[in-house]
């Protein structure tokens, strides 16, 4: 599960937001909210134009370069904050998985170019890498696969991608619950238009899932 999430730079966020999934304090009164002593269920509410889109596009940013599943055309459009000369949106997720915590932490530009990258499970860094000078520290990983092709050429391609597709599970098993997690990650809204991000690969697997939720509610 996600514990807790942080990003500044992109869309209207120019300052760090944090949503912290592990502060339940102020919902013992509701303990159907809280899933291993994290909150499972919220609500962010606000007025108009607020960002509260956004902080969902936010969250979901990780789909687009770790998966390949549907994304809306058009969601991710003006992707920089433009209140402030920033030059990366910067995008800090902590997951608390069965086999341990992942702490992964990314820089982008816009959707599908990434420049930095951090990956850590349970402190230890397994990786830090810069896209832009094509260097980083890399020893982590390579304890784990000392085999692997560690030349990057593309930013568009995830290093964590990578490793995960092209290492046995027991090896790196925190990294393969993320992105078994991350691939079943859903974003879908309903008002104008019918818009997604994740889980699915073709519309038509909307439709479907969307009939299955109307008929069982």
């Amino acid at each position: 599960m996600l514990k807790k999430f942080e990003v500044k730079g992109f869309k209207n966020f120019n300052q760090n937001i944090e949503l912290n999934f592990s502060d339940v304090r102020d919902y013992k009164f509701n303990e159907w909210c809280i899933q291993d002593d994290l909150l499972n269920k919220i609500i962010i509410y606000g007025k108009n134009a607020s960002g509260k889109s956004n902080i969902g596009l936010a969250l979901f940013d990780i789909t687009t370069h770790l998966t390949d599943k549907n994304i809306t055309p058009g969601v991710y459009d003006y992707y920089l904050n433009a209140d402030e000369e920033t030059e990366y949106a910067e995008f800090h997720y902590i997951f608390k998985l069965e086999s341990g915590e992942v702490d992964y932490l990314y820089r982008k530009k816009d959707i599908k170019n990434l420049l930095y990258e951090r990956i850590s499970i349970d402190g230890e860094v397994l990786i830090s890498y810069n896209y832009e000078t094509m260097s980083g520290d890399l020893e982590g990983i390579k304890k784990l696969m000392p085999s692997l092709n560690y030349e990057f050429q593309d930013n568009s391609v995830s290093i964590l991608r990578y490793i995960v597709n092209n290492t046995p599970s027991d090896r790196v098993m925190p990294l393969k619950q993320l992105m078994r997690f991350v691939n079943n990650m859903l974003w879908f809204r309903s008002l104008d238009e019918n818009r997604y991000i994740g889980y699915k690969t073709e519309s038509s697997n909307y439709t479907k899932f969307m009939q299955i939720i109307i008929f069982d509610s």
